[in-house]
């Protein structure tokens, strides 16, 4: 079986796109569920709140097709590095503008994520310069 000049996965449009169908049932379902239900739904009664739930969707599957092309041309190591950005902004985002309290086990929980973050770079780049010695 002859697994194509991918080597048997998916472009990045066409993965969103199977993603999509995939869950677009499961969408439907929920979504009639919740319109079946005492509250009602937001879709169909204002015609500028429904343009916006519509608008959701492109804004969420755009950063999700351009990061799939990212990753695709870019070393693991840097997009395994890059996986540890959001959640250290939401961290920082959650400390300094929502001043959340910051209990110890949380900031030693941090610090020793980005330790061992920082051997691990430390460890990437001196391989990377005893390769090209």
């Amino acid at each position: 079986m002859n697994a194509g000049p991918t080597g048997g996965r998916s472009g990045s449009l066409p993965g969103l796109t199977i993603e999509s169908a995939i869950l677009f049932p499961a969408a439907i379902a929920i979504a009639g569920w919740y319109a079946a239900g005492p509250q009602g739904s937001a879709f169909g009664q204002d015609a500028w709140m429904s343009a916006l739930i519509v608008f959701s969707g492109v804004v969420t599957a755009i950063p999700l097709l351009l990061f799939a092309i990212a990753a695709r041309r870019m070393d693991y190591s840097t997009l395994g590095f890059i996986q540890y950005l959001s959640p250290t902004i939401v961290f920082f985002l959650g400390l300094f503008v929502f001043h959340q309290p910051l209990a110890p086990a949380k900031l030693a929980s941090f610090v020793l994520i980005w330790v061992a973050v920082a051997i691990f770079v430390w460890d990437l780049l001196a391989k990377r310069k005893a390769a090209s010695a």
